[in-house]
């Protein structure tokens, strides 16, 4: 009867230790769906944004199939979309643009099997962030064949205190 009770103690101390080891900024993966899974994370993990700060955020689509995934670049505001809700729990997604056909860009992207890309957006150009607190993000994101691949929730910290930029000219997106 002791040895079951150490062994559920140990146990239960490796689950908590588990759950206060794990940082919510850490690359985790979304779901899997369309044969890749996409992640986000702050170019700066575990960085607290202050009220003016950019949001610059890394996402990642991995191709988790065997064959080769095709991505279309288009515009930034339209080929991602983003859930963001504000530590007062409002919902304050931006609202992409309707893609009227007319963009001057369009490259097509493959993903090598087991291979991936990553992207780089400044979140604050789509977004107002100076709601002290904790944001939840997540990010959207289409392939070629209209399938939607959705990220792992990203937890954003945005902390009182003025940002001063050390570099000019940053973009609001790139990859």
């Amino acid at each position: 009867m002791k040895a079951t009770i150490h062994i559920i103690l140990i146990i239960g101390i490796m689950s908590v230790w588990k759950v206060f080891a794990d940082d919510t900024n850490t690359n985790n993966l979304g779901i899997t769906n369309c044969g890749a899974q996409m992640s986000i994370t702050l170019d700066k993990p575990n960085e607290n944004i202050k009220t003016n700060q950019p949001v610059n955020l890394v996402i990642c689509i991995t191709n988790v199939s065997d064959g080769i995934l095709y991505i279309v670049d288009r515009n930034e505001a339209i080929d991602f979309s983003f859930i963001v809700i504000s530590p007062s729990s409002k919902d304050i997604s931006p609202i992409a643009p309707p893609d009227n056909g007319l963009n001057l860009r369009n490259i097509l992207r493959s993903i090598e099997p087991h291979g991936n890309m990553n992207y780089t957006f400044n979140l604050r150009s789509l977004c107002n962030l100076n709601e002290i607190g904790t944001y939840k993000v997540i990010a959207r994101r289409r392939t070629l064949g209209n399938c939607e691949i959705v990220s792992n929730t990203l937890f954003v910290s945005v902390v009182q205190g003025e940002w001063k930029s050390e570099a000019t000219n940053t973009p609001a997106f790139s990859w």
